[in-house]
Protein backbone atom coordinates (compact mmCIF):
# COMPACT_ATOMS: atom_id res chain seq x y z
CA UNK A 1 0.00 0.00 0.00
CA UNK A 2 1.45 3.38 -1.00
CA UNK A 3 1.58 6.37 1.33
CA UNK A 4 -0.74 8.37 -0.97
CA UNK A 5 -3.35 5.66 -1.37
CA UNK A 6 -6.65 6.66 0.20
CA UNK A 7 -5.68 10.35 0.57
CA UNK A 8 -7.61 13.05 -1.27
CA UNK A 9 -5.81 16.00 -2.75
CA UNK A 10 -7.35 19.46 -2.53
CA UNK A 11 -6.38 21.95 -5.19
CA UNK A 12 -7.71 25.49 -5.29
CA UNK A 13 -8.32 27.08 -8.66
CA UNK A 14 -6.71 30.49 -9.21
CA UNK A 15 -9.03 33.50 -8.91
CA UNK A 16 -10.50 34.31 -12.30
CA UNK A 17 -11.53 37.63 -13.81
CA UNK A 18 -15.30 38.15 -13.67
CA UNK A 19 -16.95 37.05 -16.89
CA UNK A 20 -20.28 38.22 -18.24
CA UNK A 21 -23.02 35.63 -17.81
CA UNK A 22 -23.94 35.98 -21.49
CA UNK A 23 -22.30 33.89 -24.17
CA UNK A 24 -19.46 35.53 -26.12
CA UNK A 25 -21.58 35.75 -29.28
CA UNK A 26 -23.93 38.12 -27.43
CA UNK A 27 -21.08 40.57 -26.86
CA UNK A 28 -19.43 42.40 -29.76
CA UNK A 29 -16.64 44.90 -30.30
CA UNK A 30 -18.16 48.39 -30.58
CA UNK A 31 -15.89 49.31 -33.53
CA UNK A 32 -13.28 47.46 -35.57
CA UNK A 33 -9.80 48.84 -35.33
CA UNK A 34 -6.40 48.71 -33.74
CA UNK A 35 -6.19 49.21 -29.97
CA UNK A 36 -3.81 52.17 -29.84
CA UNK A 37 -3.85 52.70 -26.07
CA UNK A 38 -4.32 49.83 -23.64
CA UNK A 39 -6.02 49.76 -20.25
CA UNK A 40 -3.45 50.65 -17.60
CA UNK A 41 -4.38 51.18 -13.96
CA UNK A 42 -1.08 50.02 -12.43
CA UNK A 43 1.46 51.65 -14.75
CA UNK A 44 1.39 55.26 -15.89
CA UNK A 45 1.20 55.96 -19.62
CA UNK A 46 2.18 59.18 -21.36
CA UNK A 47 -0.75 61.31 -22.55
CA UNK A 48 0.36 63.30 -25.61
CA UNK A 49 -2.50 65.78 -25.33
CA UNK A 50 -2.03 66.65 -21.66
CA UNK A 51 1.77 66.23 -21.73
CA UNK A 52 1.85 64.13 -18.57
CA UNK A 53 1.87 60.59 -17.21
CA UNK A 54 -1.40 59.07 -15.96
CA UNK A 55 -3.43 55.89 -15.70
CA UNK A 56 -5.66 54.96 -18.65
CA UNK A 57 -9.07 53.76 -17.50
CA UNK A 58 -10.07 52.06 -20.74
CA UNK A 59 -8.84 51.26 -24.22
CA UNK A 60 -8.65 53.47 -27.28
CA UNK A 61 -9.70 51.82 -30.53
CA UNK A 62 -8.54 53.64 -33.65
CA UNK A 63 -11.33 54.21 -36.17
CA UNK A 64 -12.10 56.81 -38.78
CA UNK A 65 -14.18 59.81 -37.83
CA UNK A 66 -17.83 58.98 -38.52
CA UNK A 67 -17.41 55.21 -37.99
CA UNK A 68 -20.58 53.80 -36.35
CA UNK A 69 -20.15 52.90 -32.66
CA UNK A 70 -22.21 49.90 -31.49
CA UNK A 71 -23.28 48.80 -28.04
CA UNK A 72 -21.06 45.89 -26.98
CA UNK A 73 -23.92 44.14 -25.16
CA UNK A 74 -27.65 44.48 -24.58
CA UNK A 75 -28.72 46.78 -21.77
CA UNK A 76 -30.23 50.13 -20.86
CA UNK A 77 -28.73 53.50 -21.71
CA UNK A 78 -27.96 55.00 -18.30
CA UNK A 79 -26.62 58.39 -19.43
CA UNK A 80 -25.70 60.54 -22.39
CA UNK A 81 -23.58 63.58 -21.55
CA UNK A 82 -20.69 65.85 -22.47
CA UNK A 83 -17.61 65.20 -20.29
CA UNK A 84 -15.00 67.97 -20.01
CA UNK A 85 -12.10 65.64 -20.92
CA UNK A 86 -13.71 62.53 -22.47
CA UNK A 87 -16.07 64.42 -24.77
CA UNK A 88 -19.46 63.16 -25.87
CA UNK A 89 -20.16 60.07 -23.73
CA UNK A 90 -22.76 57.28 -23.60
CA UNK A 91 -23.03 54.90 -20.62
CA UNK A 92 -24.90 51.58 -20.90
CA UNK A 93 -25.92 49.38 -17.93
CA UNK A 94 -25.83 45.63 -18.62
CA UNK A 95 -26.86 42.47 -16.71
CA UNK A 96 -24.81 41.08 -13.84
CA UNK A 97 -23.38 44.42 -12.69
CA UNK A 98 -21.60 45.39 -15.93
CA UNK A 99 -21.48 48.91 -17.34
CA UNK A 100 -19.79 50.17 -20.52
CA UNK A 101 -18.75 53.75 -21.25
CA UNK A 102 -18.22 54.97 -24.82
CA UNK A 103 -16.41 58.32 -25.14
CA UNK A 104 -14.96 60.64 -27.78
CA UNK A 105 -18.15 60.30 -29.80
CA UNK A 106 -19.38 62.76 -32.41
CA UNK A 107 -22.12 65.04 -31.08
CA UNK A 108 -24.89 63.22 -33.02
CA UNK A 109 -25.75 60.47 -30.51
CA UNK A 110 -28.55 58.11 -31.60
CA UNK A 111 -29.81 56.90 -28.20
CA UNK A 112 -31.24 58.49 -25.08
CA UNK A 113 -31.15 57.78 -21.36
CA UNK A 114 -33.59 55.06 -20.31
CA UNK A 115 -33.68 53.40 -23.74
CA UNK A 116 -33.39 49.56 -23.79
CA UNK A 117 -31.01 48.43 -26.52
CA UNK A 118 -29.74 45.18 -28.03
CA UNK A 119 -26.11 44.22 -28.56
CA UNK A 120 -24.96 45.86 -31.77
CA UNK A 121 -27.35 48.83 -31.52
CA UNK A 122 -25.73 51.94 -32.98
CA UNK A 123 -25.04 54.49 -30.25
CA UNK A 124 -23.42 57.16 -32.38
CA UNK A 125 -20.25 57.79 -34.37
CA UNK A 126 -16.53 58.00 -33.65
CA UNK A 127 -15.61 61.62 -33.20
CA UNK A 128 -12.92 63.93 -31.88
CA UNK A 129 -14.79 65.44 -28.94
CA UNK A 130 -12.41 64.27 -26.17
CA UNK A 131 -10.30 67.29 -25.24
CA UNK A 132 -8.14 65.06 -23.00
CA UNK A 133 -7.16 62.81 -25.93
CA UNK A 134 -7.32 65.18 -28.92
CA UNK A 135 -3.70 64.50 -30.01
CA UNK A 136 -4.60 60.84 -30.63
CA UNK A 137 -6.97 61.63 -33.51
CA UNK A 138 -10.33 59.94 -34.07
CA UNK A 139 -10.86 56.86 -31.89
CA UNK A 140 -13.35 55.30 -29.50
CA UNK A 141 -12.44 55.41 -25.82
CA UNK A 142 -14.10 52.41 -24.13
CA UNK A 143 -14.30 51.71 -20.39
CA UNK A 144 -15.87 48.65 -18.73
CA UNK A 145 -16.96 48.39 -15.10
CA UNK A 146 -18.04 45.33 -13.11
CA UNK A 147 -19.92 46.02 -9.88
CA UNK A 148 -18.55 49.57 -9.95
CA UNK A 149 -14.88 48.60 -10.42
CA UNK A 150 -12.96 49.25 -13.63
CA UNK A 151 -11.84 46.15 -15.52
CA UNK A 152 -9.79 45.73 -18.69
CA UNK A 153 -12.22 45.97 -21.64
CA UNK A 154 -10.16 43.37 -23.55
CA UNK A 155 -11.08 40.82 -20.84
CA UNK A 156 -14.78 41.66 -21.36
CA UNK A 157 -14.86 41.64 -25.17
CA UNK A 158 -14.86 38.41 -27.22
Amino acid sequence: MSLLEGMEATVEAPAAQPEPAAQAEEICWPVSGLVTEEYSMTALVYNQTMGDWRVHEGIDIQAGEGTPVLSAWAGTVAAVYQDDLKGCTVVVEHPDGYRTLYANLAESVMVGAGERIAAGTQLGYVGTSALGESAEGPHLHLEVYHNGALIDPVDFLP
